[in-house]
């Protein structure tokens, strides 16, 4: 909810603007953004006194803060770092508590943590409908909210897909803990889903009769109604053969469910080693947390690699030298060589394994464009 000194920052951005003083020598950036008046001939810093024109101290706090946003975009689609993206959206929110592309970024990081074992889909949802009659329904433009509904469903049905997968072998749940903690997941999607499905409707008075939105809306209707259906209908067999149907939602959100006792299947899966939740059970394969890959040690490993490559050459380099100097004495000139040959295959394996990472990097980025 909007504080009071967010309404007063609204108000006075009515009549002026942000600038930053690009001749500041302080690091600290807050110290060099100041209200600009952009009908203004000149303006000064107040903190060095620095004469510069209104609208290239307001064109750096623009190009400032949009760097920062994109910074946060790469830690977030690119790197797949959530933790520290939501760090970085809040650090632009600090700056400038309007910036709708910071909140929306914050709510995105929310998904991405989500785990096997737990999710932030509720938070998601509560920090959605605290923040969209305030900061999306006027401050954001309808179109760009539309991408945003939009993008935060689908990275909502990627986890549920790779929740789903890390539970069940073929189509039966490894065991009853595994049904329900997935049960207890897609609920708390289906509450989001309904949520966006209010936003998605409130964008209706705005964008009329938009081909785009009318096929978010059919899509995202579609979805929980299937979605209920399979919480609220759908037989769920477990690995042993036992069928179970949800019963209801408890007050702590977890799920109960009924086994049908008169029913079984053979699920032919005796013969493999199944997967568990629990971390003491060493007999079978245990479940990992995670639902959307790292990719920061990639690209450390992208950055630190150009350093080994050069090592690696200049050894290769040296060791030919060698050779060449010493080519009458043979073990000086084996030894040189097989050294050489030695780095100049680590140097060549390096560079195609860099060469493999760097596009995997790539086709991120370009998803995420």
């Amino acid at each position: 909810m909007l504080t009071q000194f967010d309404y007063w920052c609204i108000i006075q951005d009515m009549a002026t603007k942000r600038g930053i003083c690009a001749y500041c020598n302080t690091k600290k950036i807050t110290n060099r953004i100041f209200q600009v008046n952009p009908e203004a001939t000149v303006c000064y810093c107040p903190n060095c006194m620095h004469e510069m024109e209104p609208q290239e101290a307001i064109n750096n706090y623009v190009v400032y803060i949009d760097n920062m946003n994109r910074k946060a975009d790469d830690t977030l689609f690119v790197a797949c770092n959530p933790t520290v993206a939501y760090q970085e959206y809040a650090d632009v929110i600090e700056i400038d508590n309007t910036n709708t592309h910071a909140y929306l970024g914050r709510l995105l990081c929310l998904i991405y943590m989500s785990k096997v074992r737990e999710n932030f889909i509720d938070e998601a949802k509560i920090l959605l409908s605290e923040e969209a009659p305030f900061r999306f329904h006027k401050g954001i433009n309808p179109e760009e909210y539309l991408k945003f509904l939009k993008k935060i469903n689908s990275v909502t049905d990627e986890y549920e897909v790779a929740l789903h997968k890390k539970l069940v072998f073929r189509k039966f749940f490894y065991d009853l803990d595994c049904l329900r903690l997935y049960l207890r997941h897609l609920y708390a999607i289906i509450c989001f889903k309904e949520l966006l499905l209010d936003e998605a409707k409130f964008l209706k008075k705005k964008l009329g009769d938009n081909q785009d939105l009318h096929v978010f809306l059919s899509v995202l209707e579609y979805n929980i109604e299937e979605q209920n259906e399979i919480l609220r209908d759908k037989e769920h067999v477990t690995t042993e053969g036992r069928h179970y149907k949800f019963d209801h939602v408890k007050r702590n959100k977890e799920i109960d469910v009924v086994e049908l006792e008169e029913k079984y299947t053979n699920t032919f899966t005796a013969r493999y080693r199944m997967a568990t939740l629990d971390p003491e059970d060493k007999k079978k394969r245990f479940i990992t947390d995670t639902i959307f890959r790292d990719y920061t040690p990639i690209i450390a490993m992208i950055r630190n690699s150009l350093v080994f490559m050069v090592i690696y050459l200049f050894v290769a380099a040296a060791a030919g030298v060698v050779a060449a100097i010493f080519r009458n004495n043979n073990l000086i000139f084996l030894l040189a060589l097989v050294i050489g040959g030695v780095f100049l295959v680590t140097f060549l394996v390096t560079f195609i394994v860099r060469l493999t990472w760097k596009r995997v990097i790539k086709k991120r980025k370009l998803a995420a464009s």
